[in-house]
């Protein structure tokens, strides 16, 4: 197509088919990358099952209502030290806030990633308002630079409180987990772990992650807008 550009890598969130598309694309010359971050891709296909399969002939509505490509979460495993921080903290940004914070980003002054929630679901986007409060997660590090380099690399998805296994659980890739960070062993504890995951099901899932130098700086080496996306359908 005249104007397009190539591409260098291509997200895909199967990961059951990771050998079949790597090859795939291998043979184009492109990079795989495996990644839950397909959110308007996911999106597309939550509205062909939504509007169009119900109209097609032979459609079967129990068939459809069970999920195909549902993850299969195993335990989270030791996380890499590259991307380890000295301390961190539960933090919230109003939307509006957040959306001129993710300028950084898109103009290449600070690694992240950000998506539009209109294009990943209607839904979502609905619930946003500029005063809407997300929930995040803040990581402090004197390498926050490097250690936000490395955290580009690993495909974020979402950050969870496990008040079970008594951590914070980083999920990248596609059904990859991490202990991301030890949870406070105290009720009081618990109970911010258990408010703060209310606060992201408020906002449908939606939160994010931010690496900085300290509490309180405002350079911000790494932010990733993350969502507990619903499982994809096609």
């Amino acid at each position: 197509m005249s104007g397009a550009i190539r591409p260098d890598a291509v997200r895909f969130f199967r990961g059951g088919m990771q050998t079949i598309i790597t090859r795939a694309l291998g043979e184009l010359g492109l990079r795989a990358v495996p990644s839950r971050r397909c959110f308007a891709l996911t999106a597309a296909l939550a509205g062909r099952a939504e509007r169009v399969y119900p109209t097609l002939p032979g459609f079967d509505a129990a068939a459809a209502a069970r999920p195909p490509f549902a993850l299969e979460l195993g335990a989270p495993g030791e996380l890499p030290d590259a991307l380890r921080g000295e301390a961190w903290s539960f933090v919230q940004l109003p939307w509006g806030d957040l959306v001129k914070e993710f300028g950084a980003v898109t103009a290449g002054s600070a690694f992240g990633a950000t998506f539009d929630p209109a294009a990943a679901s209607p839904a979502l986007a609905a619930l946003l308002t500029p005063a809407t409060p997300i929930p995040g997660v803040a990581v402090y590090s004197r390498r926050a630079e490097p250690l936000a380099a490395w955290t580009a690399g690993y495909e974020v998805a979402s950050l969870g409180a496990d008040t079970d296994r008594g951590c914070l659980v980083l999920e990248t890739g596609v059904a990859t987990r991490w202990r991301y960070a030890a949870l406070g062993r105290g009720a009081s504890d618990a109970a911010e772990a258990r408010a703060w995951e209310e606060a992201k099901a408020g906002v449908g899932g939606l939160h994010f992650l931010v690496v900085q130098q300290g509490d309180g700086e405002e350079e911000v080496e790494g932010l990733w807008l993350l969502w507990d996306a619903p499982p994809a359908a096609a």
